[in-house]
């Protein structure tokens, strides 16, 4: 994975620790994407192999309490916002 993507995507969760993320809307955010875009950010999948596959192209995958899905990014240009 891209590090500056890595390091952005942290960044911003760390710095929003005290943020309790309970669905898609405030995860996007909590990671500051722009709630007016025609593409969603995010892949969500069941399946470990397609997680996997996401992390072996690079992609950041996200796992979170209460949610059965993992989220794949699928923006991936070193940049977090737009």
């Amino acid at each position: 994975m891209d590090p500056k993507v890595l390091k952005a995507i942290t960044e911003q969760i760390e710095s929003r620790k005290d943020w309790e993320v309970q669905n898609l809307q405030q995860l996007s955010d909590l990671l500051g994407f722009t709630r007016w875009g025609l593409v969603t950010r995010f892949h969500s999948t069941e399946l470990p192999q397609d997680a996997e596959y996401a992390l072996s192209k690079g992609k950041a995958v996200l796992l979170l309490d209460r949610m059965p899905f993992a989220l794949i990014t699928p923006k991936m240009k070193g940049e977090l916002h737009e």
